[in-house]
């Protein structure tokens, strides 16, 4: 016999294995988080600016052991408002970085 218990246990579970997935997708950070997070770091110490905006362009695949992740900051330094590409350089299947590179832009 089945309690009115055990059956609304049955359903929250059932909602849990059907939803529970989307959920933890949700709340999941993108592969490029973390190079983001350093890109903006190195960009703040770099300038010496605060970081306005922040923009993804992409991932390439330099070699089976390097890959870049490419950033545009939007950075603010005294008056002064000017555009950063950063690339990230770092070996994929151990995530070590190895390198990172800044160049300026005017739009």
């Amino acid at each position: 016999m089945h309690t009115r218990g055990t059956k609304l246990l049955a359903g929250l579970v059932l909602l849990l294995l059907l939803y529970g997935h989307t959920v933890s997708s949700l709340c999941a950070q993108p592969d490029y988080a973390r190079w983001g997070r350093i890109a903006v770091q190195e960009t703040i110490k770099r300038y010496q600016a605060s970081v306005l905006d922040y923009l993804h362009i992409g991932r390439q695949e330099v070699s089976p052991t390097v890959a870049e992740e490419q950033f545009k900051l939007w950075v603010k330094q005294g008056t002064r408002e000017f555009g950063v590409l950063v690339t990230v350089r770092f070996n994929p299947k151990t995530n070590e970085q190895l390198s990172i590179s800044f160049k300026e832009t005017s739009s």
